[in-house]
């Protein structure tokens, strides 16, 4: 789970971008003041689940819980900074 869950995030975020006719709208809207703020916690989240990944036991269920929770605020903030 350690290479899994940062690699989900990542592929969430290129399939957000997949279509290049699209893309200079994604990233248009991915600037505009509130949704800067979300793709900020999104990106905060990334580092906090990098971090766990290189340093916490996968075997501690108290370690995998933050790192689920960690994991949903990062893609709830994702999906918010897109909707915005």
């Amino acid at each position: 789970m350690r290479y899994v869950m940062p690699l989900g995030f990542a592929l969430m975020a290129a399939g957000a971008v997949m279509r290049l006719d699209a893309l200079a709208g994604v990233l248009a809207s991915l600037v505009r003041p509130p949704a800067v703020v979300a793709l900020a916690g999104w990106a905060g989240c990334m580092v906090a689940m990098s971090y766990m990944a290189a340093h916490n036991r996968q075997d501690v269920a108290r370690d995998n819980w933050a790192e689920e929770v960690v994991n949903t605020v990062g893609q709830a903030a994702l999906l918010l900074a897109l909707l915005l």
